[in-house]
């Protein structure tokens, strides 16, 4: 449980407001550019640290092909992480796993919050391009 607990200790000094799950903790990211919810996950079994930010906007069905292989060329540019797009619904995604190797608790903490920061960062920075994917008008 220590990856959970780094979590939880990086959301509690952001001061944010959480839902908390067996193993994850969803947040609202207010960034730069935008706004978003985010969840980070422990994955204690492996580990490792998931981060996945959700943007608030649809791309439509008649732009999906092109957002996809858009997506495809930003993420290959990434030294880490990635954009997806949801196919049901047309979300965009951005998503950051890593492995932590949970043996040193301060390095673990760490590494926790750096790599939080990384995927909302980086979900910020690209926020206009996303828009922009899903067709939409900046705020």
């Amino acid at each position: 449980m220590i990856i959970f607990e780094k979590i939880l200790q990086w959301a509690k000094e952001q001061q944010l407001l959480t839902q908390l799950g067996e193993d994850d903790i969803v947040f609202q990211v207010n960034g730069h550019f935008g706004s978003w919810i985010s969840r980070a996950k422990a994955l204690e079994e492996d580990g490792m640290l998931l981060v996945l930010c959700a943007y608030p906007f649809l791309v439509p069905p008649e732009k999906r092909a092109a957002a996809a292989l858009a997506l495809g060329e930003i993420s290959r540019n990434l030294k880490l992480g990635t954009f997806y797009l949801d196919e049901e619904d047309g979300q965009i995604n951005f998503r950051l796993s890593q492995f932590l190797w949970p043996d040193d608790e301060a390095e673990t903490e760490q590494r926790v919050k750096a790599l939080i920061m990384l995927a909302v960062s980086t979900a910020d920075s690209y926020y206009q391009k996303m828009l922009e994917l899903a067709g939409e008008d900046a705020e």
